[in-house]
């Protein structure tokens, strides 16, 4: 499998993770089963994915996929909230 490929699967199964949540703040240590049963973690891929483009090292046409499913580039602007009384 090619580089692109393996991107373009972990995308893929982003952007269910995406369909089913509505949102990618994806936990860091949420993993899944891709489609041959290996566990991807797929909360560290997001990370990473985050980490490239602050550096400016994700290609454009990763960060228009990833833009297209609402991508959080900046996890710091969002928090959960605090529990009430």
């Amino acid at each position: 499998m090619t580089q692109k490929e393996n991107w373009l699967k972990n995308y893929n199964l982003v952007r269910k993770y995406y369909e089913e949540n509505g949102d990618l703040l994806v936990p860091y240590k949420y993993e899944v089963k891709d489609e041959e049963g290996s566990i991807i973690k797929l909360g560290a891929w997001i990370s990473t994915q985050r980490k490239f483009y602050k550096k400016n090292k994700l290609q454009d046409w990763k960060i228009k996929l990833l833009e297209e499913i609402e991508m959080v580039w900046t996890c710091l602007l969002y928090t959960s909230p605090s529990p009430r009384d």
